[in-house]
């Protein structure tokens, strides 16, 4: 155990060296504090108790006693290979089942595989739709300074919860918590439904999000207090939280056809200076400059008129006029293509849609209906008892890389104005 050269309040504690062989603690450790004290002056608390970071009921209350605040990476060494030779990047090949807790999250963040060793969770590549149904607003701040929309079915925003309790401050309006399991944790909407209930609280539309006494509720209950400070227009800075409110997803199209995603989120509360809450900078629509080329169709527009609404031509086709550009709402239509077994390049053809490998469900969610190797086959996976829906799976071989893509069995139509385009 030796004290970190930069502050002698903190000490590193590191592995044995062997008895045999002492060269073999030479190593390499990157440290990072994690904690609520300032790395200036640890003996400095910023919040009342060392436990403010942990989601728990038995949190640490005395001053250094919150080991898992010191993060080591240990980088390759010449320690014995049996200790020290961890793969960069582990790709699992089987689900591992869940255990207790761990079994309420929507997705992790990071996981710790052994002692000390750390594993950062990376996404599947995976491109989410811009336009989807059902949509909600979403938040940041604890004063309700940003909003947007949000999938309900992805993970993205930290649980709020609404509900009052004997020790609560008291506040104006309605007011919310953040209950998680770890810092920075986000939870689909269901998972937030759940995990609000679970603690006998409510899904809701606060006001604010506001923390128990100062922000000590963090073990008293089950509340991650920091989450809820984001409230900056850059979206890297920004902590949402689920509502119950909707959000109306909007296009906004230039003269040449391009488009921008506008999102406009129910006015239900004003923000702590009395304002509208202003819309996510990328999705306002003032301000955005995200415009994008899309393929309209073509197929009923009569030979010299354009095929997107144009304030000229077609007056936005019953969208507003918003300055040199066209603000339309938009009607999503998502379609079944094949209802029986398609070749190979039909699948290229009409299917746009990307989609997992079926086998990393859990619970056997997809069945085989057909399946082969063959270089030009198509494999077919069936969710449920109907074998060609919008949720069957095909899986044919790429004939550069040889390596298995898969395709979802769905048409994702977007319309927009009054449908005509």
């Amino acid at each position: 155990t030796q004290p970190l050269n930069s502050n002698p309040f903190i000490e590193l504690t590191l592995p044995k060296c062997p008895v045999n062989n002492a060269g073999a603690c030479q190593q390499a450790v990157r440290v990072g504090l994690r904690s609520s004290r300032s790395l200036s002056d640890p003996t400095r608390q910023s919040r009342n108790n060392d436990g403010f970071h942990k989601p728990d009921t038995n949190c640490a209350k005395d001053i250094y006693d919150d080991t898992d605040d010191i993060v080591f990476d240990v980088l390759p060494s010449f320690r014995p290979q049996d200790q020290c030779a961890f793969e960069t990047v582990v790709t699992l090949d089987a689900n591992i089942p869940c255990h207790g807790r761990e079994c309420t999250i929507s997705t992790i963040r990071v996981v710790e595989a052994f002692p000390g060793v750390f594993y950062e969770y990376l996404r599947l590549p995976c491109v989410n739709f811009p336009f989807f149904h059902d949509s909600v607003k979403v938040f940041a701040g604890y004063g309700y300074f940003v909003a947007m929309c949000a999938d309900k079915r992805l993970p993205s925003a930290s649980s709020t919860c609404c509900g009052s309790y004997s020790d609560r401050d008291v506040g104006p309006g309605n007011w919310a918590d953040i209950l998680c399991e770890y810092r920075g944790e986000r939870l689909t909407h269901e998972g937030n439904t759940n995990r609000c209930a679970d603690w006998g609280r409510t899904i809701c539309d606060p006001q604010r999000i506001g923390s128990y006494s100062g922000r000590r509720g963090q073990c008293l209950h089950h509340q991650c207090c920091e989450d809820d400070n984001a409230q900056t227009q850059y979206l890297e800075n920004n902590q949402y939280h689920w509502t119950t409110s909707v959000c109306n997803i909007q296009v906004k199209i230039s003269s040449d056809g391009l488009i921008a995603v506008v999102h406009d989120p129910e006015k239900t509360y004003t923000s702590l200076d009395g304002s509208n809450p202003q819309v996510q900078s990328h999705v306002n629509a003032e301000k955005t400059v995200s415009y994008f080329h899309v393929p309209w169709d073509n197929t009923n527009v009569l030979v010299g008129h354009l095929e997107y609404p144009s304030i000229a031509e077609n007056s936005c086709d019953g969208g507003s006029i918003d300055g040199e550009y066209c603000l339309c709402n938009i009607t999503l239509e998502e379609t079944t293509v094949f209802t029986s077994l398609p070749t190979r390049e039909e699948v290229l053809a009409k299917l746009h849609v990307g989609a997992f490998d079926p086998s990393i469900y859990e619970n056997e969610v997809y069945t085989v209906v057909t399946e082969t190797n063959d270089s030009k086959g198509v494999s077919v996976y069936s969710k449920g008892s109907i074998h060609y829906s919008s949720e069957t799976i095909f899986r044919i071989k790429d004939e550069y890389s040889n390596a298995f893509a898969f395709y979802k069995n769905i048409r994702s139509i977007v319309k927009v104005c009054d449908g005509t385009f």
